[in-house]
């Protein structure tokens, strides 16, 4: 039989392996959120009488406190500087048990392992643990941009995406369009950039841009219209380039001929009133009494001396 004082240390020790008692499974569910936004990450306790502490840690992080609530408010001294004016209980819910963390403004750096654990005077107990994905989306643009082949040539830039989305090209009829390898870029923030161009050789009028994430199910769309004069090859725009400048080159030249032959028919004019014929010579004599008299006219020499 154990003596009394056995008795009491194995009770003790019953008593400290309780308090320790925690639910952490090591199977965490999965939240998706995406940086920009807010996301809530959920924990309910059953609360009978003084609202219990409540701490929210991230794995890895440090200091991990990333929320820490305590006789009623929020404890500012051990929460990391990354989560300050980010991360807040949903203070009408706390006299309900609802315990759960809403982050604002999600970086992509708040993806991670959460726990959300209640302590007690005698007891700490993990309510929760949760992953939290955090991804990234955009619209993507798409533009016209200068080519080396015949045709338009496209380009889509999904910007700010994580992770990588996959970029296609499709017509107005919902065919894909054959692009070029994409090329890609990542930010400081881990964010990514893909760029990518494609050639429309067929009369297209309208053309879709579209990224897709299969991970995250995201896809997000962008489309162009092509006006008529841009579905024009570069062959067809040189042939009617060459055909115009023949026309206007034919224009000058009836118009110049034209002018030349009007100035030509000006030179066999008859000389206006008062000139002098340079054709002939004559004199012309007057009388005493100042009467016109005959006009001698000289016939020129015709080389023949007589």
């Amino acid at each position: 039989m154990p003596s009394a004082l056995g008795r009491l240390l194995l009770g003790v020790a019953l008593l400290s392996c309780r308090a320790e008692e925690t639910s952490d499974n090591n199977v965490y569910e999965k939240i998706l959120a995406f940086a920009g936004g807010s996301v809530v990450l959920p924990c309910h306790v059953t609360v009978s009488g003084d609202i219990p502490t409540v701490e929210w840690s991230k794995e890895g992080l440090d200091p991990t406190i990333a929320f820490l609530y305590r006789d009623g408010c929020e404890t500012f001294e051990m929460k990391s500087p990354v989560f300050w004016y980010r991360t807040n209980l949903m203070m009408n819910e706390v006299k309900n048990g609802n315990m759960s963390l809403l982050i604002s403004n999600v970086q992509l750096s708040d993806a991670g392992k959460y726990r959300c654990m209640i302590l007690r005077r005698t007891s700490r107990q993990v309510v929760a643990t949760l992953e939290l994905l955090v991804y990234a989306v955009s619209e993507p643009r798409l533009s016209v941009v200068p080519g080396v082949d015949d045709g338009v040539t496209l380009q889509c830039e999904a910007d700010c995406w994580s992770p990588v989305p996959e970029i296609t090209f499709l017509d107005d009829r919902g065919n894909h369009i054959k692009a070029e390898k994409p090329k890609t870029r990542q930010d400081s923030r881990g964010r990514f950039t893909v760029a990518q161009t494609a050639t429309v050789q067929t009369d297209t009028h309208r053309v879709t841009c579209r990224a897709h994430q299969p991970q995250i199910n995201q896809t997000r769309d962008a489309e162009i219209y092509i006006p008529a004069i841009y579905r024009r090859s570069c062959t067809v725009t040189f042939i009617i380039a060459v055909v115009v400048t023949v026309f206007l080159l034919g224009l000058g030249s009836l118009a110049f001929a034209a002018l030349h032959h009007k100035c030509g028919s000006c030179v066999g004019r008859k000389q206006p009133p008062g000139s002098k014929e340079p054709s002939d010579q004559s004199t012309t004599s007057r009388n005493a009494d100042g009467d016109e008299d005959t006009t001698t006219e000289y016939p020129r020499n015709r080389g023949t001396g007589f």
